[in-house]
C-alpha cells in the first residue's frame, strides 16, 4: 500500500517540480506556449495526486473493495444485457424485413 501511495506520489509531482524549478532558474517570466502547456499538464497532475491517496487508502480496506468489484460486474452485466437486447432488436428487424 505505501508503494502504490509513494509511487503515484512520485509520478505526480517530480514533473511538476521539476518544470516548476526549470522556469525558476532560468527566470522564464514569458515562457513559449509549449513550455506553459506542458507546465499546466503537470501542474494538473500534481491535482490528481491528491486524488490517487483518497482512493489507494480507500481500496486498501477490503470492504470498499469488494463493494468496487461488486460494482464492475453489475456494469459488465447491465453493459452485456444491452448488447444482447440490441442484438435481439436487430434479429426481430431482419426477420420483420425478410417477411416483406
Amino acid at each position: 500500500m505505501l508503494f502504490l501511495y509513494v509511487t503515484s506520489n512520485m509520478i505526480c509531482v517530480v514533473p511538476f517540480s521539476t518544470t516548476y524549478f526549470i522556469q525558476y532558474y532560468y527566470y522564464l517570466n514569458n515562457p513559449s506556449s509549449a513550455i506553459a502547456t506542458v507546465f499546466q499538464f503537470f501542474r494538473l497532475l500534481v491535482n490528481v495526486s491528491y486524488g490517487t491517496s483518497f482512493y489507494v487508502y480507500t481500496l486498501g480496506t477490503p470492504f470498499y473493495r469488494d463493494e468496487l468489484f461488486k460494482l464492475f460486474k453489475r456494469i459488465r452485466h447491465r453493459l452485456h444485457r444491452h448488447e444482447d437486447s440490441t442484438v435481439d432488436i436487430h434479429r426481430h428487424q431482419v426477420v420483420r424485413e425478410a417477411g416483406d
